[in-house]
């Protein structure tokens, strides 16, 4: 008998997202997922893997295969990438010189290709995050955060590295019970990582 196939959430199968697998149903595995145009469907494990089920139907058999995307005009997911295009790409934009003028740029060619790459992990109130701030938009190097990650991810921020990890000024102030102010006090003096986290 072969060994179970292992699939876990957010796995991707031609459009389909997995949510979660549910009660199977004699020797049929059937798992809850989320088509690339939003829709929820049922999808049989076998038909996942054959490709007979590619998608819920949004997906007209063309030579591009392109996903639709009306459907998501003024969405969340919308505003996110044509922000980030905006920022890198607009000289009106106010952030402007602070992306095009550090080298970053958008590497997404489309919004379709932006909703291929990061749809599977959205949700409403997430904002997309660079994980490396000197380096581009683009699947390796985004992911949704809410507001405090960003917060705790702008390059203005203080990292310092103690007993082995690397938190910013406000995470340590959290974690050591300090107040942030009389962190960035000590900071601003010059004291050493010893006598700056004494609390």
């Amino acid at each position: 008998m072969p060994p179970r196939l292992k699939i876990n959430k957010w796995d991707k199968f031609n459009y389909y997202t997995i949510i979660k697998e549910l009660e199977q149903k004699g020797r049929l595995r059937v798992f809850k997922c989320q088509c690339i145009c939003g829709e929820i469907k049922k999808v049989r494990l076998d038909t996942l893997r054959s490709k007979k089920d590619s998608s819920c139907g949004c997906i007209k058999k063309t030579k591009q295969s392109k996903p639709r995307t009306h459907w998501l005009t003024w969405t969340g997911i919308q505003r996110s990438y044509y922000h980030l295009k905006d920022r890198c790409e607009n000289p009106d934009n106010k952030r402007y010189y602070d992306y095009w003028g550090r080298g970053i740029k958008n590497l997404w060619n489309s919004f379709e290709a932006f909703v291929n790459d990061m749809r599977g992990t959205w949700q409403e109130w997430l904002q997309i995050d660079r994980i490396d701030n000197n380096w581009h938009y683009c699947k390796e190097n985004c992911k949704w955060s809410n507001r405090k990650e960003q917060m705790n991810n702008k390059r203005n921020n203080v990292i310092i590295k103690y007993n082995w990890k690397k938190l910013t000024l406000t995470q340590w102030g959290r974690e050591l019970n300090i107040p942030y102010k009389r962190l960035e006090a000590r900071y601003r003096r010059g004291w050493s990582i010893d006598r700056l986290f004494i609390n």
